[in-house]
């Protein structure tokens, strides 16, 4: 965390003072058995802070606010407290918007200074901020660019990093969402090669090979993702339900209602998994109606109101099965 907090600041002041070759994600460094050099940014740092603060009775007092606003802005951020964006990366673009006011407010302030001793550089001043101010300006155009939409973004942050399991997962799902199936399988199964233990990558497969009719191939994709979370996982609800309709496609239906089974033994965390877990019920009643079970058909199809109200076919169901026996023909 120490040598990795070190190469984080030194990247941001970095970036601050040239922002050029932002990406969305950039790779995450790796720190393991780290070396004497890799805490070399601690020390530069303690050196720069050492000389501001024997000096600061003159223009050095500025700059070590200016430097410190920079520096403790980013603490919370540099990985010596848990955060799980960490995980993913050391450093991301969004974290040093606050901090690099203290950079910016310490150069308006030296640029200041600098002409009122030269007055006359004043033009030359003007023109070469004005220069770097297009230069910028050039830059935020041709970046901002990247963000028009999502495979635009993730397409962008492919080309920057074509070997991050999360770039090309995150590009798959764009790819799926945009029917653009082919390339969203070809990225899914690269994100696979470069960690076949993403749950949520297994998943992603698995629902786009069903959409094509490959239930025998799906079914093995949703047994690996499942096999990858806890049981009664909140996440794999979705897994247990789609897998359940696969099973059932490809005439298993034992091991279909066992999924659905599995699905309401989770606890749904968001919209998304009440909507999924209101299925699960669902189908498990039609499956105990099936075999007559009328009392536990009910039971279920109350179980998907309660997970998704809205449920219409549910309702209707349920109506159906509590309404009053009609009346015998005299």
């Amino acid at each position: 965390r120490g040598a990795g907090a070190g190469h984080a600041l030194l990247f941001y002041f970095g970036k601050s003072l040239w922002p050029f070759g932002l990406r969305p994600i950039y790779p995450l460094w790796s720190f393991q058995n780290p070396s004497f050099a890799q805490f070399l940014p601690w020390l530069l740092l303690a050196a720069i802070f050492v000389s501001l603060a024997w000096r600061r009775a003159s223009w050095s007092r500025a700059a070590l606010f200016g430097l410190g606003f920079f520096v403790l802005n980013l603490a919370p951020v540099l990985g010596f407290f848990p955060m799980s964006y960490l995980r993913i990366s050391w450093v991301a673009d969004h974290f040093v918007y606050l901090p690099v006011i203290g950079l910016i407010g310490l150069a308006l302030a030296g640029a200041e200074a600098l002409l009122q001793v030269h007055p006359r550089a004043k033009t030359a001043a003007t023109v070469a901020v004005a220069a770097f101010l297009l230069a910028l300006a050039g830059q935020s155009r041709a970046y901002a660019a990247n963000f028009r939409g999502s495979v635009e973004l993730w397409s962008y942050a492919v080309q920057c990093d074509p070997d991050s399991w999360l770039v090309q997962y995150n590009l798959g799902l764009t790819l799926m969402e945009h029917q653009q199936r082919p390339a969203a399988e070809a990225a899914l199964r690269r994100s696979l090669a470069l960690n076949g233990s993403s749950y949520g990558t297994h998943l992603a497969l698995a629902n786009l090979i069903a959409q094509t009719g490959h239930n025998a191939e799906s079914a093995h994709e949703f047994a690996i993702a499942l096999s990858l979370v806890p049981q009664a996982a909140a996440q794999s609800i979705e897994a247990h339900v789609n897998y359940g309709i696969v099973l059932s496609r490809l005439g298993d239906n034992a091991g279909s209602e066992h999924q659905y089974y599995l699905a309401t033994l989770c606890t749904p965390l968001s919209p998304l998994g009440r909507a999924d877990l209101a299925v699960a019920h669902f189908n498990l009643a039609n499956i105990l109606l099936q075999r007559g079970q009328r009392a536990d058909a009910i039971r279920h199809l109350q179980a998907a109101l309660a997970a998704q109200p809205s449920l219409a076919q549910a309702r209707n169901e349920l109506a159906s099965l509590q309404a009053p026996a009609a009346a015998a023909p005299k």
